[in-house]
């Protein structure tokens, strides 16, 4: 299976404490997020938290990056060419931040992380169909935190 946009089901909900995440801004929990993007094979799902949309945004794209248990912190920007009204938007992602994630390779934690951005599309699922390309500015040269 891979990854597929979907709402979290009550039991995955109830299966993952969110309890414990800060949000990045404000440091207080967040609330409970209600979609993801997950491939359920693997137990990995990206969750967005919102955040800074288009390269000139005063925050970047918050995201968690749960991974079989554990979750961590990414921290994207974006920019894009095209518009919504024509389903031509191509979207490029560029890596600023993300967490260590103990037992997995960073190189592992990047591929899986870009698989689960071309499933997710850009401003979530309601404009998923309306994104003909996702791209990748992953230079190596983000921080990377405990």
């Amino acid at each position: 299976m891979s990854f597929v946009n979907e709402k979290i089901p009550e039991a995955d909900l109830k299966r993952i404490d969110f309890s414990k995440v800060a949000d990045p801004l404000s440091n207080r929990p967040i609330f409970p997020p209600h979609e993801w993007t997950i491939d359920r094979d693997r137990d990995i799902a990206l969750i967005s938290l919102g955040g800074g949309i288009g390269e000139n945004a005063r925050y970047p794209h918050f995201f968690l990056f749960y991974w079989q248990g554990r979750i961590i912190h990414v921290q994207l920007s974006s920019k894009f060419t095209g518009d919504f009204p024509t389903n031509d938007l191509e979207v490029t992602w560029k890596l600023l931040f993300h967490s260590r994630l103990e037992g997995v390779p960073e190189q592992e934690l990047i591929a899986t992380l870009k698989e689960a951005l071309t499933c997710h599309g850009y401003l979530g699922f309601d404009c998923r169909d309306q994104v003909k390309a996702c791209h990748f500015d992953f230079d190596g040269q983000h921080s990377i935190g405990g």
